[in-house]
């Protein structure tokens, strides 16, 4: 997609085609290859730049900075696209970029409002995990408890809910319930009142 919505070139298309096909062939270099001639015959043309970083990632001894920056590009030339947005901060994450990847996260979060529990819990579950992973069982216990919060503070974000509201919750006796029953009984009574209004 181009950011200004404008045709593509046909050199750009059958480049971008080209590119794809080799990308899905496990091809990285021939991709890149492709991808570098259709940003040259339409350097406003996000899913190239998405899709060289994407090649570049396949290859070990690509640049973090030049992949960064291609993220970035198609991000910024397509900020309603909300792949792109999410890959990139996925993408920092990754490489312990961690701030940089929360204010990313938020700012999918924001432009994808529909979804935006999806990259709260997803920026939640990853910064507890590649975190943790690194300090290990025996590491810092204020890092450690520092993580865990910042991870349950996103989580509560996720579902709608506060910390206090939260802590509650966890401190009150788990309710007695048949989750199956209720579920099919709500469902009923769906129907039943879709059926009343007909």
């Amino acid at each position: 997609m181009m950011g200004d919505e404008k045709p593509l070139p046909p050199e750009a298309e059958k480049a971008f085609m080209k590119a794809q096909k080799a990308l899905d062939d496990g091809n990285d270099k021939g991709a890149m290859t492709e991808f570098n001639k259709a940003i040259k015959a339409a350097p406003e043309f996000a899913d190239a730049y998405f899709g060289r970083a994407e090649a570049a990632v396949l290859n070990p001894k690509a640049a973090f900075e030049n992949i960064l920056a291609d993220y970035e590009k198609s991000s910024q030339l397509a900020p309603e696209n909300p792949m792109f947005r999410g890959r990139l901060a996925m993408f920092l994450m990754e490489n312990g970029k961690y701030e940089r990847a929360e204010q990313v996260y938020n700012e999918a979060a924001v432009a994808d409002a529909e979804n935006a529990s999806e990259y709260y819990s997803e920026f939640a579950t990853s910064f507890y995990r590649q975190i943790m992973d690194r300090i290990g069982e025996e590491g810092p216990k204020n890092v450690a408890e520092f993580v865990t919060r910042k991870s349950l503070d996103y989580y509560c974000k996720a579902m709608g809910i506060d910390a206090e509201f939260a802590a509650k919750l966890l401190s009150a006796p788990p309710p007695v319930v048949n989750l199956q029953q209720e579920l099919t009984r709500l469902a009923l009574e769906g129907a039943k009142d879709e059926g009343g209004e007909e």
